[in-house]
């Protein structure tokens, strides 16, 4: 190859590496800006270690509902995204705090209220809203995955793109998007008041149901969580993998950290090669070496004594002897 046709080469590699940094850096400055045009931002949530809440798909619809209509009673805020768990709920959401604990407040009630007509007396006392400023870009971003992956870390059936109980399965999913608006149904005002059993929801518009509940589209801000992201790629990595970010978030929270055998592994697998130089199957470790890195994953990662014994083939005697049972 003669020497003209090398540096021609080498200057397109250059042009296309400076045209992958500039495409990097407007998509982040987009982000940015943004961002700053968005009201203050809150990850509001309640205490993960409270009794069961839902345990039916109709609680969880019914829930939904009031979600979606205590929104849109409180148009000062602005819900980026949600999850709905079974004793607890995860929010980003955007606006004044004094405004957000009002919309909570009306949530906890009309929520309240449908679990009395269902027979149960829920005691609701510990159901209370904690609000956390969220600040920068890329905590803003594991934020939304943090919540939009909420369920997925706890639950083996579902993903962050099926969880049905949440915001999360919109997010860069243009399929499920076109399915809920081809689908739409407005929701009456008729149906309003029979969901709070209340008259204070006469006013509001724009809701409207799919598969028998509120859709999230219709008082969720999908497209400013996605606006946070630089492309859809992005924001795959963030929801698919593990990152200590997240434990922050957790702690930040006073939430106990999770983590699903796939993410426990991963971090087994380091610290037997950083700690132990092994490269091998973990369960192939020496019986000492096997000890240390459960007592790393108990302390340090909160598994379970049933994720230790799957992940390094220990006997249940053997775990139960070292954590108790």
């Amino acid at each position: 190859m003669s020497p003209l046709k090398i540096k021609m080469m080498y200057v397109n590699f250059n042009e296309m590496s400076m045209t992958k940094q500039r495409s990097y850096q407007e998509k982040e400055l987009r982000c940015e800006l943004f961002l700053n045009q968005l009201e203050e931002l809150y990850h509001a949530c309640t205490p993960e270690n409270h009794p069961i809440i839902f345990s039916s798909d109709e609680d969880y619809s019914q829930a939904m509902d009031i979600l979606g209509i205590c929104a849109k009673m409180n148009p000062s805020i602005c819900i980026i995204t949600f999850e709905l768990m079974s004793n607890h709920l995860h929010i980003l959401v955007s606006g004044e705090e004094e405004s957000i604990l009002s919309f909570f407040d009306s949530f906890k009630k009309y929520l309240e209220r449908y679990l009395k007509e269902s027979g149960r007396h829920c005691n609701l006392e510990q159901f209370t809203l904690k609000t956390i400023p969220v600040n920068g870009l890329e905590n803003t971003r594991n934020v939304i995955a943090y919540i939009n992956r909420n369920a997925a870390v706890v639950l083996n059936d579902v993903t962050p793109m099926s969880y049905p109980w949440g915001a999360n399965r919109f997010f860069f999913m243009e399929e499920v998007k076109k399915r809920h608006f081809e689908q739409m149904k407005p929701l009456r005002v008729h149906a309003s008041r029979e969901i709070i059993h209340s008259r204070k929801c006469e006013n509001i518009t724009g809701l409207f149901t799919v598969d028998d509940h509120i859709s999230p589209i219709s008082f969720c801000d999908i497209s400013a969580g996605e606006r946070l992201f630089r492309d859809a790629r992005q924001y795959f990595q963030k929801i698919s993998r593990h990152v200590e970010a997240y434990d922050d978030i957790s702690r930040s929270i006073g939430e106990n950290i999770i983590y699903s055998d796939e993410d426990l592994f991963s971090s087994a697998v380091y610290i037997a090669s950083k700690e132990f130089g092994y490269c091998g199957r973990l369960n192939e470790l020496p019986q000492e070496a096997k000890i240390k890195l459960a007592k790393r994953l108990h302390y340090e990662y909160n598994a379970g004594n049933k994720q230790i014994m799957r992940m390094l083939k220990l006997s249940e005697a053997v775990v139960s002897a070292l954590f108790g049972k």
